[in-house]
């Protein structure tokens, strides 16, 4: 199994490579993810969302000035160009709030954010795996992005939990 995509010209090489079938119909990426749970790939020497390069190459053209691209899915890791569809942010918004996963009583203006609902959390809670997972990591001489997709996180997870980096740290 490669490590790293297949060089090429044709994007779809490199979105195919870094995504697998999931649940409900969606492609989930399985490569570098933002901070905010959505897909990254590096295309022509830039970092880009890669449902947007998705949408852009399945509709071939670029998006246009003041779209986003909307998942109907609701799935950030969803790079299925069919669950992708162009909006703008009150088009966004509206889909969100339809679907329930809006924040109620909030008037437009007033909205004062706090502190993040995990600052303060120690890290050994905030964690997806438990502590047998990780040991089980840690032990393992699979790769890492085999583990990974056997565990549900990215690579980089992987590699702080091997490394024993700050919230992996032996318990």
């Amino acid at each position: 199994m490669h490590k790293y995509a297949p060089k090429s010209d044709n994007p779809l090489v490199k979105l195919e490579f870094y995504s697998r079938a999931g649940e409900n119909g969606c492609r989930n990426w399985i490569g570098s993810r933002s901070k905010d749970g959505y897909a990254l790939v590096y295309w022509e020497k830039r970092l880009v969302l890669a449902h947007r390069l998705v949408w852009s190459v399945h509709n071939g053209s670029s998006i246009p000035a003041g779209m986003m691209v909307c998942h109907r899915c609701d799935n950030p890791l969803c790079v299925e160009p069919e669950h992708l569809f162009l909006g703008t942010h009150a088009d966004n918004m509206a889909d969100m709030k339809a679907k329930g996963r809006a924040a109620s009583g909030i008037t437009r203006g007033t909205y004062k954010p706090g502190p993040h609902p995990l600052k303060g959390v120690p890290d050994k809670a905030r964690r997806k795996l438990n502590d047998e997972q990780v040991e089980e990591i840690r032990a393992s001489k699979t790769n890492h992005r085999a583990l990974a997709r056997r565990y549900g996180v990215g690579m980089a997870t992987i590699w702080r939990i091997q490394k024993g980096k700050k919230g992996y740290a032996a318990s």
